[in-house]
Parts: C-alpha cells; sequence; structure tokens
C-alpha cells in the first residue's frame, strides 16, 4: 500500500491524504449509528424481554454486524466527500487548483478511484460474508428459542404451483403442470399433476400427500387416483393407489424446501431460486427476486455515486461546516432512500421495470452531482 501510495502524483497524495481521515471517521459514525439502531436496542430487548444468553446475544451481534458495515460504507463515502472538499473549497484551494487549469473531473478521479475500489471490495465482502452471517445469526436465535424454521408460517408454501416445459426455448411445449394446496412438514398437502403428451394431456393423478423419495430420487404420491386418456381426450384408464412414485423434477423440492431469506443468499443462489421461482408463475416473487438482485449490484454503485455527490456538493456549498455536513448528508441519505423505496413499490406493483426501480435513485444522485459540477 506504502508503494502504491508513493506511486501517485503529488496532487492525488495530497486528496487522499485530505479524503481518509474523515472517510475513517464517517465509517465508524455510520456503522455505530447503525448497530445501536439495528443490532444492540433490538439485543437488549432480546435479552430483556426473550431471556436469551448474553452469549448468543453477543454472536448474534457479531454475526449480523458486517450487513451494517456494508450499508454504512456507502453513506461514509457521502459524507467523506462534504467533509473533504468542503473544506478545500472554503480555504479556497479549490479556486487555487483551478487557477492553474485542474479540473474538477481530474480532482475528483483519485476519490472516485478509491470510491470504485470500496466498491469491488464491498460487493465481494456483500456476497461472501454477508447472507452466510445474516443466516448464522438467525438460525442462532431460533436455536435458542426451540424454533422449527421449517414450520414457521412464511416458509410453509400455500397454492404451490409449478409448470415444467419439455423445452427451454419453446414455452407451449407444456410437459407438467404441478398444483400443491400446501408444503408443511415435508410433505406437499392437496396435489394434483396434470401430464402432457404433445401438448394433450395424457394423464392426471390427484392425491392427498406427496414426498420425496431420495433413495429412488423420485417423488411418491400417497393415497390417490390415476387419470389416464387416450389420444383423443377420453379416459382411458382410472387406478387407485396408496402409493405412487413418479418421475418428476427435485428442483421442485429445491423450490418448496429451501428455507432462506433472499438476505440470506449470495447472488448466484438468487439466480438460481429466480429460475425455479419462474416456473412457480408467481408474477409477485418473480418481481420481489429481480428487485433483490438488482439491489445486489446497485448497493455497491452507489458508493460511486455518493462519493461523487458528497464531493460536488462541498465544491458547491463551500465548506459549510461538520454540523452542517452532517445535516446535509442526512438530508441527502433521506431523500435516497426515500426515492429508492416509492420507486421500487412501483415496480413491485408492476408500474415501472424492475431494473429502473432499483437504479433511479443512482441515477438521479448521478444527474444532480452532474448539475451540481456544472453550477460550480
Amino acid at each position: 500500500m506504502q508503494i502504491l501510495f508513493s506511486k501517485l502524483s503529488l496532487l492525488d497524495r495530497y486528496l487522499v491524504h485530505r479524503f481518509i481521515p474523515p472517510l475513517v471517521f464517517s465509517v465508524s459514525v455510520f456503522t455505530i449509528f447503525g448497530e445501536l439502531i439495528g443490532i444492540t436496542f433490538e439485543q437488549i430487548k432480546f435479552v430483556v424481554v426473550s431471556s436469551i444468553s448474553l452469549k448468543v446475544a453477543f454472536y448474534v451481534h457479531l454475526f449480523k454486524l458486517p450487513a451494517f458495515v456494508s450499508l454504512g460504507l456507502p453513506l461514509a463515502l457521502l459524507m467523506a466527500g462534504l467533509i473533504a472538499f468542503g473544506d478545500l473549497s472554503l480555504k479556497n484551494e479549490i479556486t487555487a487548483f483551478r487557477t492553474f487549469g485542474i479540473s474538477l473531473i481530474r480532482l475528483y478521479a483519485p476519490i472516485l478511484i478509491i470510491s470504485l475500489l470500496l466498491s469491488l471490495i464491498m460487493f465481494i465482502f456483500h456476497e461472501l460474508v454477508v447472507p452466510p452471517a445474516n443466516f448464522k445469526a438467525a438460525t442462532l436465535l431460533e436455536r435458542e428459542w426451540d424454533v422449527d424454521r421449517s414450520g414457521l408460517a412464511k416458509y410453509n408454501k400455500k397454492d404451490i404451483v409449478y409448470v415444467k416445459h419439455s423445452s427451454n426455448r419453446d414455452e407451449s411445449d407444456l410437459n407438467f403442470l404441478f398444483f400443491a394446496r400446501q408444503f408443511k412438514d415435508q410433505k406437499m398437502h392437496g396435489v394434483t399433476l396434470i401430464k402432457y403428451k404433445d401438448n394433450h394431456f395424457s394423464e392426471i393423478i390427484i392425491s392427498k400427500y406427496a414426498t420425496w423419495d431420495e433413495s429412488i430420487q423420485s417423488w411418491k404420491m400417497q393415497f390417490g387416483h390415476q387419470y389416464i386418456f387416450n389420444l383423443d381426450g377420453y379416459y382411458d384408464k382410472i387406478n387407485s393407489f396408496e402409493e405412487l412414485p413418479i418421475s418428476l423434477t427435485e428442483k421442485l423440492l429445491d423450490y418448496v424446501g429451501d428455507h432462506r431469506d433472499h438476505r440470506e443468499m449470495n447472488i448466484l443462489e438468487l439466480y438460481d431460486r429466480l429460475d425455479l421461482i419462474k416456473q412457480s408463475g408467481s408474477v409477485r416473487h418473480v418481481r420481489q427476486l429481480k428487485l433483490s438482485i438488482q439491489e445486489r449490484y446497485a448497493l455497491p454503485f452507489s458508493c460511486l455515486i455518493f462519493a461523487f455527490l458528497g464531493s460536488s456538493m462541498g465544491i458547491a456549498l463551500r465548506g459549510a461546516g461538520k454540523v452542517n455536513n452532517f445535516g446535509l448528508a442526512t438530508i441527502s441519505i433521506f431523500a435516497y432512500y426515500a426515492l429508492q423505496f416509492l420507486s421500487q413499490s412501483l415496480a413491485m406493483v408492476g408500474a415501472i421495470p424492475v431494473f429502473f426501480g432499483v437504479w433511479t435513485s443512482n441515477l438521479l444522485g448521478l444527474l444532480f452531482g452532474c448539475w451540481l459540477i456544472k453550477r460550480s
């Protein structure tokens, strides 16, 4: 790091030197605030009201901390840009640099490079560290409260629909349509399976339960009836059964049996889940997953946006003071997340595309920063 720093130009070293201290300070402030609001108060409540042990509370606190560090970094870059460039502007150093023909973009360059590196680090950290840490924190609390996650209402899916096509390229070529009233206690309840052949009914199976048998790698329908159709679409045979093995995809079990929240999965696992959810026909769940995936890209990119926006505001406001800077940073953060909430809500109801639902706040922040540069 020292060798790399020594290879920078004198201007770059000076700007980095002015930027790093407020960045370290801001990361500490926002992490502590996030930790107090999102973790500490909650842990105190758990210890006092729910009587969990201090050891478990400590480990839950530790495992939840990475998520708040990653959320606080973009905000810290905004604050650091405001403080560093506001101080440079207040002391007329920005004016001096521009007198020597140094553009604002050139002054931003080392800060944006630092922000880009932090964005990459944050993306890797958010994918490799945060999801397993969130999952570990949740399972620790569930174990302490003697809660079986698979028995929780939000993981016992209802009105399950799963569609399988014979060809990924031709969605009109159906293979089977699966419906279950509920998945509970590792069983599909109230199952209806419609099989197709050459886009015609070939078989309908109605059963009370369906379970996955790992030993034979197939589903077992239990206590039901099998209706077999001929090519003309009429009943050819009706069978009653107590147990009937059916060769269906194991992905159906993955779809109903994965008891993890979106925050507990990395981006590759989210893409896998999206492929499964698409087969269910649930537009709402598909949109939720697409939003979660886009957020994984947008959050690291917001590091660049916030650093650029903070630096532009610092120059435009010519050093409003640390207290005012903190107030401006707070207002900017509130406006950013309010806009993000609004745009994502519109995306969830299908009013705007998912991409714009996630990226609108970043794009508007970029445009506002460009306007401030032009104004300056």
